[in-house]
């Protein structure tokens, strides 16, 4: 499908996430995903699939990488519901706050990697506790993982004396 996507002029002008919404859309259309539909991708992991390539450095990927190398999906510590929220994303911002706050809440690729290390290590602690099935209990929810993302923004901007 890339190579198919190469040469087609529809494709061309888009964003990178543009174009891999329309891959997804064109493997979801797939003669045999149609007819048989466990083979197709949810809209949720078709974001979160987006925002892991487009919205994430590529420290902060090998970090997500280097747990799920160690855990399987189900008894990881992210899910799709985590992964295609776009507020640990680079350069994403809380809306409603006025300039300064803004600032300080950007996202940037080295507070997004404090964020992984720091929820990857929470995962960790609290996993030696718990059983294999009944690790998915302890992820963060949204609001949770939304919350620690600002945190974790101060703190490294905190660190680096800018806060």
């Amino acid at each position: 499908m890339l190579m198919r996507s190469a040469g087609d002029p529809s494709y061309q002008n888009l964003s990178q996430e543009a174009h891999l919404k329309k891959l997804f859309e064109a493997y979801n259309g797939f003669k045999a995903n149609v007819a048989i539909s466990k083979w197709q991708l949810s809209e949720d992991f078709i974001a979160g699939i987006v925002n892991v390539i487009v919205g994430m450095s590529d420290e902060s990927r090998q970090i997500v990488r280097g747990h799920l190398d160690f855990n399987k999906w189900e008894h990881s510590a992210y899910n799709e519901s985590l992964l295609k929220s776009k507020r640990h994303t680079i350069g994403n911002t809380p809306r409603g706050l006025d300039q300064h706050f803004a600032l300080l809440l950007t996202v940037t690729s080295e507070s997004q990697a404090w964020f992984f290390k720091r929820y990857n290590s929470y995962f960790a602690t609290s996993a030696k506790k718990t059983k294999p099935s009944l690790r998915s209990r302890i992820r963060w929810n949204q609001s949770d993982w939304d919350k620690h993302v600002d945190h974790t923004q101060i703190a490294c901007r905190n660190a680096k004396g800018q806060g």
